[in-house]
């Protein structure tokens, strides 16, 4: 999938469009060193070299529940312009890492450095707020946003290793 742009109201957090991995063995996020930094200084996360996870304090995290920021990223294909928006609220991204990740409980952002772009994926976080249905016959992938409620807005988003063009569904 390529992934279009990443935001959170205002602030742009994707310099440019990646073509990313939908992976849900994988329970990170792993973007671009430029988009981390973007989400470290729109958050306030800091990255933790020893375990290896953007860690947040309790003060912080209590901010951000205050603010209630949301996340959307755009998603679309290689081949067409259709694009399709995934939201996601501040708390989908606060989760508790704890033994063997941090000695105690400790809250962070599931979002990892990738260290080149064959690592770009939307893990299983991006699943906690996404349902994603695939067609392997055609190719073709459903993205639907949970926050709408029952199913609301769905796109098809043709796989990147695939040729043809990508087709729009609304429910």
């Amino acid at each position: 999938v390529q992934v279009r742009s990443i935001t959170s109201g205002d602030e742009q957090l994707l310099a440019s469009p990646i073509a990313s991995f939908l992976d849900s063995t994988v329970p990170y996020i792993y973007l671009p060193m430029p988009a981390c930094t973007a989400f470290e200084n729109t958050f306030g996360i800091i990255w933790n070299e020893t375990s290896q996870l953007y860690l947040m304090n309790d003060t912080q995290h209590a901010l951000l529940q205050a603010q209630n920021p949301s996340i959307t990223f755009t998603l679309g294909s290689l081949e067409s312009s259709k694009t399709a928006n995934i939201s996601f609220p501040y708390v989908a991204f606060a989760l508790t890492a704890s033994w063997p990740l941090t000695p105690s409980p400790t809250r962070y952002f599931p979002l990892r450095r990738a260290a080149n772009s064959t690592q770009y994926t939307l893990g299983r976080a991006f699943f906690q707020e996404a349902y994603v249905i695939a067609d392997y016959d055609a190719q073709k992938f459903l993205c639907f946003s949970m926050q709408l409620g029952c199913w609301g807005e769905a796109e098809y988003c043709r796989d990147r290793s695939s040729n043809a063009g990508t087709q729009r569904h609304v429910n």
